[in-house]
């Protein structure tokens, strides 16, 4: 990206976008320096040329005056992927799914259950953006009981830089916000069907500092209520199988439920899970998809850095599929 590209960034997607240590390091090597502003205040949106850090730090110091009655903690760090967009050859400004970070997240749920810190380690080492973590209670999926809260902790204690994205497939996830907060997970993706009120559970997660997601079972439909709803969410998770156990067969019939997630929500990360390969994956990026979650197809095969790097291939084909639609 050239030094006259410009970045769209609102001071909510700001704070929604400090992603822990392993993030924050890709960004300190641009040297990116920010002062931040409270997830709550929805800014004025403001282009700012990359590289110019001045520039940069001049739009908050106009952003403090323009909000007197807050009382600003200033915090510098690093900031990554704040919602990049495309400008135009006729100036105007569009959603870029190209510019949304291509993500591979591997489910430990399909390595050898009696060594999750070796698994984790594992993938990690082999390219892995991130590690998927099923967390299910025996009790929303009938008979899916996987592992707690203690489990995670303690393979954040053996990855303590690691990106967790913890999915909570379990009876009123949102009563599980704050332990996530308190083990340090990254992520946590709760389900639509599962929760009484998503809408709260999503304010609940920002002001514990966590990013959350929505996740939809392939029954689930997409309409004007879920959407308002996504609207508060960091990332929507579509279900390509249904929940519960690996090794199920790609739903294609999902396909369309990502094209209208991605029509509506030009910039925000959309992520698959079940039955994802590097084929499935091109289908899904093809249809608006960013992020895939894939076990057995990364732990079942003999070369876990080359299954990474094929599901990686997959959604850039299909993220140039989409451009080209």
């Amino acid at each position: 990206m050239s030094a006259e590209t410009h970045l769209q960034i609102s001071a909510q997607q700001l704070l929604r976008n400090i992603k822990g240590i392993g993030m924050a390091e890709a960004f300190l090597k641009e040297g990116i320096v920010h002062t931040l502003v409270p997830r709550h205040i929805e800014a004025p949106i403001c282009r700012m040329p990359k590289g110019k850090r001045w520039y940069k730090q001049s739009f908050f110091i106009w952003l403090l005056g323009v909000l007197p009655t807050w009382q600003p903690e200033t915090v510098e760090t690093m900031v990554t992927s704040a919602s990049p967009l495309r400008v135009s050859a006729g100036g105007s400004q569009q959603g870029s799914l190209a510019a949304l970070p291509i993500r591979v997240g591997p489910s430990v749920l399909a390595g050898d259950l009696s060594k999750l810190a070796f698994e984790t380690r594992r993938v990690i080492r082999a390219g892995a953006d991130y590690i998927h973590l099923d967390m299910f209670d025996g009790n929303w999926v009938q008979g899916a009981f996987t592992f707690g809260p203690m489990v995670v902790k303690a393979l954040r204690d053996h990855e303590p830089r690691a990106y967790f994205d913890v999915h909570l497939c379990v009876m009123r996830p949102e009563e599980y916000l704050e332990e996530m907060k308190h083990i340090g997970v990254s992520r946590v993706t709760l389900h639509f069907e599962a929760t009484r009120d998503p809408g709260a559970a999503a304010n609940r997660a920002h002001g514990l500092g966590l990013e959350i997601g929505l996740a939809l079972a392939p029954e689930t439909q997409v309409d004007e209520k879920l959407l308002s709803i996504a609207e508060l969410f960091d990332v929507v998770l579509v279900m390509t199988v249904p929940p519960g156990f690996g090794g199920q067969s790609f739903m294609p019939e999902m396909l369309p439920k990502l094209r209208q997630l991605r029509e509506v929500f030009p910039t925000k990360a959309l992520e698959v899970d079940g039955g994802v390969t590097p084929t499935t994956a091109a289908l899904a990026a093809a249809a608006g998809a960013n992020e895939a979650v894939a076990g057995s197809s990364v732990f079942h095969s003999r070369n876990l850095r080359r299954a990474i790097r094929e599901l990686r291939h997959g959604l850039e084909q299909g993220q140039q599929t989409w451009q080209q639609s």
